[in-house]
């Protein structure tokens, strides 16, 4: 087991790959999780475990509450249980306020806040 284990929602975007590169450097274990298919995933592993970090990649959309848990229990059997979660999952709908739908604002609001 790793003495931190960090977890990081949004990972594939560009703070959530800032961030796991800065963990990895200090030695963290780094589990990413996005909405994004494992191939997007496959760059930023490569380059992490490259410099010998501890680096994997769940494909999870976080308003998903029974897929966060199987991240989270993955992630539990793989190293440990985390010590360390960035919640950085972040949407936006773009338009005018005309334009934007319920369902777009619903979803705004699910992802970045809930």
């Amino acid at each position: 087991m790793h003495a931190a284990i960090a977890m990081i929602s949004g990972g594939l975007g560009d703070i959530g790959q800032a961030i796991a590169r800065a963990f990895c450097r200090e030695g963290v274990a780094v589990s990413i999780g996005d909405i994004r298919s494992g191939a997007a995933a496959s760059p930023l592993l490569t380059e992490l475990r490259a410099g010998g970090a501890r680096a994997d990649y769940h494909r999870v959309d976080v308003t998903d509450e029974p897929a966060v848990a199987q991240w989270i229990a993955a992630v539990t059997r793989r190293w440990g249980s985390p010590t360390i979660v960035v919640p950085n999952a972040a949407v936006f709908a773009q338009g005018t306020l005309l334009e934007l739908t319920s369902a777009q604002w619903r979803r705004d609001l699910e992802v970045n806040l809930d």
